[in-house]
């Protein structure tokens, strides 16, 4: 019994500490019928120490707000972990390429990397004031026992809003939902009246096609936005107006950071050097050299 109980806490111990590694998710139980129907064996369920707490022990509410409150900041924990770390890394390597690349480009190629560094930063510092400003403005809520799904990132569409920072009563929320119903349908519809580039390969024309879904978006958007806001009442309404003044100081700051390396790159790159560096391209992947010729089947009988 008592090397059975070793055993025990021993494996607890483990699971919490690979918990403890992986990205918050949700439990996937729900998958555990389709891997048994498609003969993959026994599931292996995911559980984070705090589904653990939260099914393991009857918390009180004030319990389960300090737990959420823990998870939301091991998330942002973790994304800041990660991007320091990748940043790292980047730093590593910049070092081996510039061996490679040789002395005559060094400057240029340190510089670029400099630019767009410059401008990440910005960008990172412009998105944790915003988050900050826009947590002092979020209304407690009825599901705080789960953590706030837009913890380390803006909202990018002003609906987006409503549904995070603002406590929304049971009719607001199926006049609301109905509103985002019907702006789906508008949307399909404004896509399907859009006409499509007869030539796939004119990229003038793939450019206006993106340029027309987008106009069409937005439009949808801003009205469906409209629509929700006037189904706030009037406390909830200075809520959002607030929260839309961050979020729009918070896209300018962007925006100002992205245009001022665009600048930069262009003044030490000259335009055409600049367009071929930053038109999007497919991922490059490492060469593996060529593959390997494939078997030849013995003829059959």
């Amino acid at each position: 019994m008592k090397a059975a109980a070793v055993f025990l806490a021993a494996l607890a111990a483990t699971s919490l500490a690979v918990a403890a590694e992986q990205p918050v998710r949700h439990d996937r139980g729900r998958m555990q019928p389709m891997h048994q129907a498609w003969g993959q064996g026994s599931y292996r369920y995911r559980l984070n120490p705090f589904d653990i707490a939260r099914r393991l022990v009857d918390l009180t509410d004030e319990q389960k707000g300090a737990v959420s409150k823990l998870q939301q900041q091991r998330q942002d924990d973790y994304r800041k972990q990660m991007a320091e770390a990748g940043r790292q890394l980047d730093k590593k390597f910049a070092l081996l390429v510039v061996e490679i690349v040789g002395a005559e480009n060094k400057g240029v190629y340190e510089k670029v990397l400099a630019a767009i560094a410059e401008r990440d930063a910005a960008i990172e510092a412009a998105r944790v004031e915003a988050l900050a400003a826009l947590q002092k403005l979020r209304e407690p809520r009825d599901d705080d026992a789960q953590p706030y799904r837009y913890g380390s990132f803006i909202p990018r569409r002003k609906q987006d809003i409503i549904r995070t920072l603002i406590q929304l009563s049971d009719e607001q929320k199926t006049k609301i939902d109905g509103i985002r119903r019907d702006s789906y349908t508008l949307l399909r519809e404004a896509m399907r009246d859009i006409p499509r580039p007869d030539d796939w390969r004119n990229e003038e024309a793939r450019r206006q096609y993106s340029e027309a879904i987008r106009k069409a978006r937005e439009d949808i958007e801003t009205t469906t936005a409209q629509a929700m806001a006037d189904a706030l009442t009037d406390t909830q309404k200075k809520t959002y107006e607030a929260a839309q003044t961050i979020v729009d100081a918070h896209d300018k700051k962007v925006k100002d950071a992205e245009v001022a390396c665009d600048k930069k790159l262009t003044e030490l790159l000259g335009k055409e050097k600049f367009e071929a560096l930053t038109r999007p391209q497919r991922p490059t992947r490492p060469d593996r050299g060529p593959r390997p010729a494939p078997e030849k089947k013995a003829t059959e009988f």
